[in-house]
Parts: structure tokens; C-alpha cells; sequence
């Protein structure tokens, strides 16, 4: 998911957090009744990263993509592969982003070493949002659960 391109948006930070928050809650959710029906778990390991990046139609004539490119990109990849089932893992100056910071519930992860970079990466694990969004992070979900559960009117 990219949050902040095309139409600008100064909450993209927060928003893109926000969302892989509602997304891990949302597996729990289902996966509660997949395991009651006896289906196998469906498990999502989440980076998030935040930084500048080349946007646009790219490709070909024959095959032109939306897509995003760059070093922000790739370490969100990276921090994704570092993740385990159920995780939201973030480098540290995200987290510690003052418009961020008091928004969002994490702990330390551990210091990555990342291919390409001349210094070690310190990760955060995020693991909710502020209870004062907790209502619409609740909102969201219920809708999101609801439109699951219609089908394809």
C-alpha cells in the first residue's frame, strides 16, 4: 500500500500505521473462524517505512504499472522480511517522528543490518494505535466486516 502519492496527504505516516494495524486485526479476526471451520490461518508480516520514492506508470507500451521505486520502498521490503507472523515492523526515526510517536503503540525490535546501507537499522515492533483512535480504528473494522460478510452484491 502507498499512502501520501498521487494526492498528497501529510498524515500519510500515520494513516499507513493506522492501516497496518486494522489489517493485523482484522487476520485475528478472521482467523478465529477460519480456525473454528477447520481452514488454516491466513498471516500478514507488515513493514512500514516512509520516505522519498519515484511514483508513477511504469513499463511498457505492452504492460504499464503503477508502482513505486526507491530506497524507501526497498527498505520497507526489507523491514516486511523482517517481520514475523502478525508483527508491523517500522525503523526507529519513524517511530520516534514527533507527529507520530504519541500515536502509536511499539516496543524496540532489534538492530538490522541492511544490505547496501553503511549503518545498522534500529526497529520498532508497533502493535496498536493511541486508545483516543482506538474508536475509529473499531469503526473501520466493524465496516470493513460488514462488506466482507455482504459478498458481492
Amino acid at each position: 500500500l502507498v499512502f501520501g502519492a498521487v494526492e498528497d496527504d501529510p498524515e500519510h505516516e500515520f494513516h499507513a500505521l493506522a492501516s497496518a494495524v486494522l489489517i493485523q486485526k482484522l487476520a485475528a479476526r478472521l482467523n478465529t473462524q477460519r480456525e473454528a471451520a477447520g481452514l488454516p490461518r491466513v498471516d500478514f508480516r507488515i513493514g512500514v517505512n516512509s520516505g522519498r520514492m519515484l511514483a508513477g506508470n511504469l513499463g511498457s507500451d505492452e504492460r504499464m504499472e503503477y508502482t513505486v521505486v526507491g530506497d524507501a520502498v526497498n527498505l520497507a521490503s526489507r523491514l516486511a522480511s523482517e517481520a514475523k507472523s502478525g508483527q508491523i515492523i517500522i525503523r526507529e526515526e519513524l517511530f520516534m517522528n514527533p507527529g507520530l510517536y504519541p500515536r502509536v503503540c511499539g516496543k524496540p525490535h532489534k538492530t538490522i543490518a541492511i544490505r547496501g546501507k553503511s549503518h545498522p537499522v534500529t526497529t520498532y515492533n508497533v502493535f496498536d494505535i493511541h486508545t483516543s483512535y482506538q474508536a475509529t480504528l473499531e469503526r473501520n473494522l466493524e465496516e470493513v466486516v460488514a462488506s466482507r460478510s455482504k459478498g458481492c452484491e
